[in-house]
């Protein structure tokens, strides 16, 4: 038994209109997973907007005045964009308000009920005083404030977004209580810039903001050195209350068909199943409540399967899976070389941090 928190309402999450971050994606995964899963195995439960109260823990008020104001400016007219990927309406800057009422109630649920629960979001790129990469409020983050504000105290944000979340990284840069773990396509040249190595937080949260950034063309085996170097035996020794796991099918290999660009990284569905499993794996071992925002995603078609399969391999459950053919370069020689060495450098860094790599 699992709990799916969704609403309607999420379609009209648009950036900007008809643009890469569809709101298609919401009610597309819904009818899939409403066609293929068994009724008694998943209960739907309906969640209410983030409250301004809320928003204030991971965001300034000046901030959240900001973007008020841009909702209420002419659609469409260029004062109303955070970025140049990032418009603010009204519509949809309550759906926003919504997706992050979501993870919180998916907090509550967890703790109520003790439940695995998946909902809907990701928008990890908005920081405390900032929006960009189709994200204006961060619903990711909020929900590990919530989770800290009712008395858990060691949370794990696992983000397996092809980009790095450099908003949730940054609101919990200093907090030694949220271990922020990120694997994602190397930043050199790829939004947004941020996730190297060196980023490892400051303060007492020094060691606690951990980024893995892959070579272009990583496929499994190289997501499996992040996996057994790094992640697990820090995950391990950390031992995470609630484990809040964020992304979706951009690291998939068919990801991006149109945008002039590619994520350019080499998973296929049954890798994706095989992500998920490895999360819900580090869940059962550290007996952790756990939490999946799935959000990312810009081959339309695809969303829906691959949100799908990560979901049921974090379940642990059986699903039938087509072979799919992969690039020759993904998890070529040198490309696995590449990963081997960021581990390496990685744990170089945070061995004064983790007895664990020691």
């Amino acid at each position: 038994m699992f709990l799916l928190v969704y609403h309607d309402g999420f379609s009209k999450y648009d950036v900007p209109p008809g643009y890469a971050f569809s709101g298609r994606r919401f009610p597309d995964f819904f009818d899939y997973f409403a066609r293929r899963t068994p009724s008694g195995r998943c209960e739907i439960v309906s969640p209410g907007k983030a409250t301004r109260k809320q928003l204030l823990t991971v965001h300034t008020a000046e901030y959240l005045d900001y973007v008020e104001q841009l909702a209420d400016e002419i659609p469409g007219s260029h004062t109303t964009y955070l970025s140049p990927d990032t418009q603010v309406e009204r519509d949809m800057l309550e759906a926003n308000k919504l997706i992050v009422g979501a993870t919180i109630t998916g907090v509550d649920l967890v703790r109520e009920r003790g439940l695995p629960v998946y909902t809907f979001g990701g928008l990890h790129h908005a920081g405390p005083s900032r929006g960009g990469g189709f994200c204006v409020l961060n619903d990711v983050a909020a929900a590990a404030q919530h989770a800290l504000d009712r008395g858990m105290e060691r949370v794990m944000v696992l983000d397996t977004d092809a980009h790095a979340g450099d908003g949730t990284m940054d609101i919990f840069y200093k907090d030694p209580r949220v271990l922020y773990v990120s694997v994602h396509h190397d930043p050199s040249s790829f939004y947004p810039g941020r996730g190297f190595i060196e980023e490892l937080g400051e303060g007492d949260g020094l060691g606690y903001s951990v980024n893995f950034p892959l070579p272009p063309f990583a496929g499994i085996r190289c997501y499996r050195i992040f996996w057994d170097d790094v992640l697990r035996p820090i995950a391990t020794d950390f031992s995470p209350d609630l484990i809040i796991r964020n992304g979706g099918s951009d690291p998939y290999v068919s990801d991006i068909q149109n945008l002039g660009y590619s994520t350019s990284l080499g998973l296929t569905k049954r890798d994706l199943y095989t992500v998920g499993r490895w999360t819900g794996t580090l869940r059962d071992e550290a007996e952790s409540k756990y939490l999946d925002i799935m959000g990312s995603g810009y081959n339309v078609a695809a969303i829906p399967s691959c949100w799908y399969s990560m979901m049921m391999g974090s379940l642990g459950l059986p699903l039938e899976i087509e072979e799919e053919s992969i690039p020759e370069r993904v998890d070529s020689p040198e490309c696995i070389s590449k990963a081997r060495g960021v581990s390496e450098k990685l744990r170089e860094l945070l061995k004064p941090h983790w007895a664990c790599l020691s």
